[in-house]
């Protein structure tokens, strides 16, 4: 993905990440939206399970299910084993898979996932950062560790941006950590995302990393 030039919303995110809604009302015709898993898809899954997911280890299946469309649309979710890595840094992949009314399949490669733990196990937190495939540990640690600062320092930027104006003083969650590229040729530069979720939008703080320091370099948002 490129970015036009300093402040410039990016064009096209590599990692696309979804709006988590909350659905506990109902629906148009007052169908429930959400429902849990029966036993028969259960079993399948178990069954399917057996076979091998693709991940090491793994916890307890995670399903999701809820109504698109007048049908329910079935997935399932499974955690690897967590790793600890450099500085407190813990990661992990989690699998997810879909359900056609017949066969379970995955809904593409496992997302890697990362947080921050003092000592002992690397205990997952309820919501876990998504990243981009292939960041290195390094440079994830930093972003995690400086989370806060680089928000607070982007929340100056906020201001000088239409889209993310009326957000500069709402309390934001990080969700996902992502990659672009600012410019082109000699002139590219490589920059990581913050993107952080709020109830009223989405803002992504493009990190600028030289070496010595992280800084808020531009950011972008837009409605949840």
């Amino acid at each position: 993905m490129r970015l036009a030039g300093r402040g410039a919303a990016p064009l096209v995110p590599l990692l696309l990440v979804p709006l988590v809604l909350a659905m506990t009302g109902a629906g148009a015709q007052g169908a429930p939206a959400t429902r849990a898993a029966s036993a028969q898809e259960i079993a399948s899954f178990d069954a399917f399970r057996r076979q091998g997911l693709g991940v090491d280890g793994g916890g307890p299946a995670t399903f999701e299910i809820r109504r698109e469309g007048g049908r329910w649309r079935v997935d399932a979710s499974v955690d690897g084993l967590a790793s600890r890595r450099l500085r407190g840094l813990c990661r992990m992949d989690r699998a997810a898979f879909h359900y056609d009314g017949r066969n379970w399949s995955a809904s593409g490669a496992a997302a890697p996932l990362a947080w921050l733990a003092g000592a002992g196990a690397c205990a997952a937190p309820a919501a876990p950062v998504r990243l981009v495939p292939g960041a290195p540990d390094a440079t994830i640690a930093g972003l995690l560790e400086q989370q806060a600062r680089l928000l607070l320092r982007a929340r100056l930027l906020f201001a000088g941006n239409t889209a993310c104006a009326a957000l500069r003083s709402r309390d934001f969650t990080l969700t996902a950590i992502d990659y672009g590229v600012a410019g082109a040729g000699a002139d590219a530069l490589a920059l990581y995302a913050l993107v952080f979720h709020g109830g009223r939008g989405v803002a992504r703080v493009w990190v600028k990393n030289t070496g010595r320091e992280l800084s808020a370099w531009s950011v972008a948002c837009a409605p949840a």
